[in-house]
């Protein structure tokens, strides 16, 4: 009697171990949830150091502006020679004296030459004017204290003013080293006529030679 020995393939020899599908979930959900190792100190020393370099190399350099080179204005003494008083033929005095004469019988002459008899008793009259050396006349201006007898300041104490222009009264004082001067006068329609004199005035301009 012949003995029938019979293999059974590997395949069904071997057994095969399944892993439960709720252990390999649980698994993934370990690895799923491991938290990140948070950086250290250095590293964000190093990252922070990046950034401000960064910061660095976009910001522009300021521009140094030059402060303008200032120079020292030096003021020089005045000479006394200068201040001196250059008269050869008076004092300093006694030419105040003579520009005070001179100013009194300027304003005399145009009193007398404007022929004012019928404005109000109160009204004043004014003028300036500017007088060279030359007798040249220059700069006219009248005014009234009674606006209603402007027209008389306009119509006779200006042209008496201008008449003077050249004449010998307008010749400066001897030896005086002014080129020109002002002339301001005032006066007053009274009941009587008053003439300046030359204690009414006192001559203020200072000339520097």
């Amino acid at each position: 009697m012949t003995e029938i020995v019979t293999h059974q393939p590997a395949s069904q020899t071997q057994t095969k171990y399944i892993e439960p599908e709720n252990t390999k979930i649980k698994n993934i959900q370990k690895e799923v949830n491991i938290p990140e190792q948070p950086q250290t100190s250095s590293q964000l020393e190093i990252l922070q150091k990046m950034i401000e370099k960064e910061q660095e190399q976009l910001e522009p350099e300021p521009v140094e502006i030059p402060k303008p080179a200032v120079q020292e204005k030096k003021t020089e003494p005045v000479k006394e020679a200068e201040t001196q008083f250059h008269n050869p033929y008076m004092t300093q005095q006694e030419e105040i004296i003579a520009w005070n004469k001179w100013r009194s019988n300027i304003q005399n002459r145009i009193m007398k030459d404007s022929q004012i008899d019928y404005a109000p008793l109160g009204t004043m009259f004014l003028f300036t004017f500017i007088v060279d050396k030359y007798g040249n006349i220059a700069n006219i201006k009248v005014e009234c204290s009674n606006p209603d007898y402007m027209n008389i300041a306009r119509d006779k104490v200006k042209p008496a003013i201008s008449n003077l222009q050249k004449k010998p009264i307008l010749n400066f004082p001897k030896g005086t080293q002014r080129t020109s001067t002002v002339v301001t006068g005032i006066f007053l329609i009274g009941t009587q006529e008053r003439y300046s004199t030359p204690a009414d005035f006192s001559d203020f301009e200072r000339v520097v030679y």
